[in-house]
């Protein structure tokens, strides 16, 4: 049977599973580099009902045809595959949380456990390719004293902050109270779930663990990387890398997950490397929820296939039609428009939550053995936008920074022209002066360090395309004249990071 969900508009929450119109794929077509959309208004999602009972571990047991209808919802989902999905989160929960009721239920520990660890900005890319690679590693492997666990790497209850992750997983139906977040894992005591000599880490979405992450003490455990970002290649020799520059790390993942066995050793190094101990992973099947789950992940990361705007690989074009016709969407278009709208819908946000809502941390050593913590703020309204005058956004900037006890803060916005709609990136930097008391971090205006960083023709400066000073005079004042428009709308945190990384670990702490 077919059931169809057609969402009111504005509704918040998508879970497909009320209306009763029939529905089917639409046709799906590309024009030039993006997916082109179809012409009408389409439900959130179609749910397959089989007729076969649940079996753990296997993905999709079986589903029935889908009738042809001009209607495109954004994806359909197979309920079977999704029960076992779902079943797989709750499974995995139970065996890692710092919880006593795993004596009471008897929850069986496995003598190896891999935790599938998201980057810690836990965005849609993040979060999509956790899941659906180690759901995969679960179906592969037969060894029962082995057991997988993706991780979204924030608390549980900051999940909230990234509306088109959290929206995506609920419509999908995926079940977002059984999975793992930041902070629920026991590990490091013997009488608890995990013990460190039988914890095994595999990083996606990013390949070396933060100074500030609750697994830095684990990265000689890593085992394996699937990564898009430039390789900083902190993981241990031993560990299988998978790491190229694709638009998304998701296309990673869903290569090794789509293509046929005989393009698997010459097209996916995810599917050699990573699998290299459980054997060659299960193709996704129409209605996989895991279909949605990347594909949402491509086409936001890319803007929809379009490389003059961000980076597009080959590769991400060649995956997402397939994708997009494993999920059901035959209306990509409006798919990606959707998560988008709901990814960059933060005007609602205080200015503590857009610092917070996608941020990452790194430490970065320079001359004298100075460490530096640096932080990067993604976001997406204009830096003048985020509060209401100057000062309100420097109070949360320094209230970030002593809450983070960071040197210096980075602030990347992106957003839409409200007048022009054309794309926008703006940068900022805020140097901290914590006078030998981590408490305290007092906002630092025209440091020397700041005007260094950004100066022309430096390594960030060329990184983003070039830095003009911002028009918005509330941005200025409350950055001390530093914030500037981005001259590349590609110019990504992707692309600041290494900048960051070669400039702090030059830096002395004698030149502020």
């Amino acid at each position: 049977r077919l059931r169809t969900t057609r969402a009111a508009a504005g509704r918040e929450r998508g879970v497909a599973r009320r209306s009763r119109s029939g529905v089917t794929v639409g046709a799906r077509r590309r024009e030039g580099r993006r997916m082109r959309a179809a012409p009408r208004a389409a439900p959130i999602a179609t749910v397959l009902r089989g007729r076969a009972k649940r079996k753990p571990r296997v993905g999709v047991s079986g589903h029935p045809a889908m009738a042809a209808s001009t209607s495109a919802p954004f994806f359909t989902v197979d309920e079977t595959a999704l029960a076992d999905l779902n079943a797989f989160l709750r499974d995995a929960r139970e065996l890692v949380r710092a919880s006593d009721s795993n004596a009471k239920k008897k929850t069986p520990r496995a003598e190896r456990v891999t935790l599938v660890l998201g980057n810690e900005a836990a965005d849609l890319d993040s979060v999509a390719c956790a899941i659906s690679l180690a759901y995969a590693l679960h179906e592969a492997n037969d060894d029962a004293s082995r057991a997988y666990v993706p991780v979204v790497c924030v608390p549980r209850e900051d999940f909230s902050l990234r509306a088109d992750a959290r929206w995506l997983l609920e419509s999908v139906g995926v079940d977002v109270d059984a999975l793992t977040f930041g902070g629920e894992i026991a590990f490091g005591d013997a009488s608890g779930p995990i013990v460190h000599d039988r914890l095994r880490l595999v990083l996606v979405d990013h390949n070396a663990l933060a100074s500030a992450s609750e697994y830095a003490s684990f990265a000689s455990a890593v085992d394996a990387v699937v990564d898009h970002h430039d390789d900083e290649k902190k993981y241990p020799a031993t560990a299988a890398a998978a790491v190229v520059p694709t638009g998304s790390c998701a296309t990673l993942v869903a290569e090794a997950l789509v293509l046929d066995r005989s393009a698997l050793a010459a097209r996916s190094e995810t599917a050699t490397r990573v699998f290299r101990e459980t054997g060659p992973p299960t193709r996704l099947r129409a209605g996989d929820p895991r279909a949605a789950l990347l594909l949402a992940a491509v086409l936001l990361d890319t803007q929809n296939l379009n490389a003059s705007a961000t980076r597009v690989h080959a590769r991400d074009e060649a995956v997402a039609p397939i994708l997009a016709s494993l999920a059901g969407t035959g209306d990509p278009v409006r798919f990606h428009d959707e998560l988008k709208r709901r990814r960059f819908d933060q005007s609602g946000l205080s200015p503590r939550d857009l610092l917070r809502r996608d941020y990452k941390q790194w430490r970065f050593v320079g001359d004298e053995n100075k460490a530096w913590d640096v932080g990067v703020a993604s976001f997406g309204v204009p830096l003048g936008n985020m509060a209401g005058d100057a000062r309100a956004i420097r109070d949360a900037c320094e209230s970030f920074a002593r809450e983070r006890s960071v040197d210096a803060l980075a602030l990347m916005c992106a957003f839409d022209d409200e007048d022009s709609r054309a794309f926008r990136r703006q940068f900022a930097i805020c140097f901290f002066d914590k006078k030998g008391d981590s408490d305290d971090a007092r906002f630092i205006c025209a440091s020397h360090l700041q005007a260094r960083l950004v100066e022309p023709g430096g390594a960030l400066s060329l990184a983003l395309g070039g830095l003009e000073p911002v028009a918005d005079e509330t941005a200025r004042d409350a950055f001390g004249g530093f914030a500037f428009e981005q001259g590349d709308p590609k110019g990504s945190r992707k692309k600041a990071q290494p900048a960051l990384a070669a400039f702090f670990e030059n830096a002395s702490s004698s030149r502020r």
